[in-house]
């Protein structure tokens, strides 16, 4: 009798650790922070570039988005790249918001369209 209750207990045991595992998998990652993109900046540059550029060719590619007016120079993640760096290193209150969303914001005040 002792036995059959204690192989219930831990059938019941696993199945909870097997149900949590699950949940906790299925759980979504927190994003990146501007802060952790900013320092992986500060120590290499170059690696910086394909984000912004990715960001940017999204951007451009939304062409409803009337938020942002690219220029010749947005075409050049060389420029861009060290741009947007020091913009989102000068609003440190973007640091604890999404990477994607700060440089999208970052872009959008360096490149507004005239109006």
């Amino acid at each position: 009798m002792a036995r059959a209750i204690l192989l219930i207990v831990v059938f019941v045991l696993a199945q909870a650790s097997l149900a949590f595992a699950i949940n906790d998998k299925d759980k979504p990652k927190p994003k990146p922070k501007v802060s952790t993109f900013l320092a992986r900046c500060k120590a290499d540059l170059e690696g910086c570039t394909q984000k912004v550029s990715d960001i940017s060719l999204e951007m451009v590619a939304n062409v409803a988005d009337q938020t942002w007016c690219p220029t010749a120079e947005t075409d050049d993640v060389r420029i861009t790249t060290p741009k947007t760096v020091d913009w989102l290193t000068a609003h440190p209150e973007l640091a604890g918001k999404p990477i994607d969303e700060g440089i999208k914001t970052a872009l959008r005040q360096l490149y507004p369209c005239k109006r």
